[in-house]
Formats: structure tokens, sequence, C-alpha cells
């Protein structure tokens, strides 16, 4: 009888035994689905606490954090490493799609807040950053050279040329950008090959200013480590600090000084000047896009600022953030805002070429 008894116990602890692995293994399984999910909803879960903007919702999307009675949208998506950005004569965004060599553009033809489709225009470029419409004719900065393109009503391109040929490619900091003034002239950026030396091509941390068909090419502007962005102020006609390996005493003198400055590494990129009728008047001045630090220990930037500026153009206060959310933690940011440009619809559209997307950026009065 105790046998019979001992045995039916240790089968009773043996079924125990069993059945509480299974519900072990069935209870970490759950555990770990359910930690899957919320892993992966994180960024919705982020947004419902703080209350700031989830961008249409979409997985792998920044969540963008504005100032009130702004919103954000997806206006295309799945572009290859987009940088600079600019809208063509007839109000079609063309975007410089780096990582695919090309320039393509992005027509939203019923005003829908969104492209239809993605028109690959040029093809073939070498690492094209850069581009602008000026007088009938699209000019385009690639590492190498300086492009000028002529486009048909069905943007077929109807003519090519090279006009500003054999830029040095050697070094750090390859990309070039292109900008015509106000002068009519054709003014291009190039960066230094290095983070910090002294330099023997005067092409390099400098903008020289070219006429548009390439030639008199002249240094306009020298001492500038990378200046990737460059845009006019439509309101205007018209470095304190000596380094310590390779300056001088008095090498500051005569320096054109800053207007304003940021933390350093914030690595601003795209600029535009707001002045159109959409936003708000105390949002009439200019915004920056900080494309953000790659090997800071703390990282900064990766974010659009606004720095106000009065009627006559001039800084009135410090940059201030407008959209933020690309970097959510000290070692993970999902996006870095580059390229900037004001539609004609008065939406600011900002470029991201590491989430591959454009956002466009709305204000609502009735919000």
């Amino acid at each position: 009888m105790v046998d019979k008894q001992l045995n039916d116990n240790m089968k009773q602890t043996r079924w125990l035994v069993r059945h509480g692995r299974l519900l072990l293994i069935a209870s970490l399984v759950v555990i770990i689905l359910l930690g899957g999910v919320l892993y992966s909803q994180r960024h919705v879960i982020h947004s419902l606490i703080t209350g700031s903007h989830f961008v249409d919702g979409n997985a792998g999307v920044t969540n963008v954090h504005l100032p009130p009675g702004f919103q954000a949208s997806v206006f295309f998506s799945g572009l290859a490493s987009p940088r600079l950005i600019a809208f063509s004569p007839d109000g079609t965004l063309f975007v410089a799609e780096r990582g695919a060599g090309s320039i393509v553009a992005l027509p939203d033809p019923d005003h829908t807040g969104k492209a239809t489709s993605k028109k690959v225009v040029i093809s073939g470029l070498n690492d094209p950053t850069s581009l602008v419409f000026y007088d009938g004719a699209l000019y385009v900065g690639e590492q190498s050279q300086i492009s000028r393109f002529t486009l048909g009503p069905d943007l077929q391109v109807t003519s090519k040329k090279i006009i500003v040929p054999d830029l040095p490619t050697d070094g750090q900091h390859s990309t070039r950008t292109v900008l015509v003034g106000p002068d009519g002239k054709l003014y291009v950026s190039m960066g230094s090959t290095c983070n910090a030396c002294v330099e023997s091509d005067p092409h390099r941390a400098a903008i020289w200013v070219y006429n548009l068909d390439g030639s008199g090419g002249r240094l306009y502007a020298r001492g500038l480590r990378n200046a990737v962005g460059m845009a006019i102020n439509p309101w205007c006609h018209a470095g304190d600090i000596i380094d310590p390996d390779f300056g001088h005493p008095g090498d500051c003198n005569g320096v054109v000084q800053p207007l304003i400055k940021m933390q350093a590494h914030s690595a601003p990129l795209g600029l535009a000047f707001y002045n159109a009728n959409q936003f708000p008047q105390q949002y009439h001045g200019l915004f920056v896009a900080f494309h953000g630090s790659w090997n800071r220990s703390v990282p900064t930037g990766y974010k659009v600022v606004f720095i106000p500026l009065n009627s006559t153009g001039q800084v009135t206060g410090p940059a201030e953030d407008f959209a933020t959310g690309w970097l959510v933690s000290n070692d993970n940011a999902f996006g870095r805002p580059v390229g900037l440009a004001v539609g004609p619809d008065g939406a600011l559209y900002v470029s991201d070429d590491k989430g591959g997307m454009i956002y466009r950026i709305t204000y609502n009065r009735n919000h």
C-alpha cells in the first residue's frame, strides 16, 4: 500500500515537473513574442506617451516633434540617399538621389501632399548631391564636375554639357554644391580633403564663382571646411578662434565673423529662407538642416532648426529647434536631414538621406 502511494506521488511529481516545464516554456515564448511586439511598436508607444507627431503611422518613419500647429507627412519614401532638393519652374520637386547616381522627379500633379511616382530624369551621374534650376536649365553638382541640362516638357533630357570639368576628387568631403546667385553667377562649394590640414589646392575648403558657361572661374571665399548648404538671403541685397595646430597670432584679423554660432559637429547642410504665406510670421526666417555628428561621443544635430530674422534679413536670435526626433538615443538615429526647400504650396520639404524619404511640413492655422 505504501509502495503504491509512493509510486502515485512520484507519478504526480513527474507530471507536475513535466507540465511545469511546458508552462515555463510557453510563458517564455509569450514574453518573447510580447517583447517583440512592444519593440516593433516602440515609436508608436513613445508617440502616445509624449504626445508627439508620429508621421503617417509608418514603421521606420521618424517620430517628428514640431511646434504646435505644424504637421509632418511623408511626401515620398524608398529613395537611395536623397541629398539636396529643388523645385522646377512648374512646381515639381527634384531630388539629387546620391545613392543611385541620378536626378529624380517626384510629381504631385493634383497637389495631394504626396508624390504619385518617382521618375528618373538623369542617370549615370558621378555622385550627384546638389541641383538648381535657373533660366531654363538644370545645373547639377557632381563630385568631379558641374553639369548643365535642359529638359523637355516630358522631363526628357534635350541637351547636356559639362561646364566645369576636372574638379578635385581626392580626400574627404566629396560633395559639390552648386548655386546661381542674384548676379547670375554660378557658385560652387568644395569641401576640404581632411578634418584639419593646410590645403595645397585652392579649390578645396572654398567657394568658387564662375560665369554660367563655366568660364572665368575665380576664388570667392576660402577657409570653409565643408560648406555644403548655400542659399541666397532674399531680405538683403547686399571666427574668432585661432586653430590650435595650424594657426598663428593675428590669423582671425579681417576674417568675416559668423552671423550665428552653433554646436560643433551639428553638420549644418541644407538652408532655406522662408517667406511664403502658409507659416506664421514668427517662422519667416532661415531654416537649417542639421545632418548630425557621425563620430562624436555624445551625438548632436539630427534635426531642423529655425533662425529668426527681421524684415531686413538680420539675425535676431539664436537657433531654435523646429523639427526633431530623428535622434532617439545616443547610439540610434532613424534619419539624417539634408536638403530643405520651400514648395509652391508654402510647405517646407525635408530630405532624409538615411531614411530615404522626403518629409512635407505644413501649418494648420485652425490647430
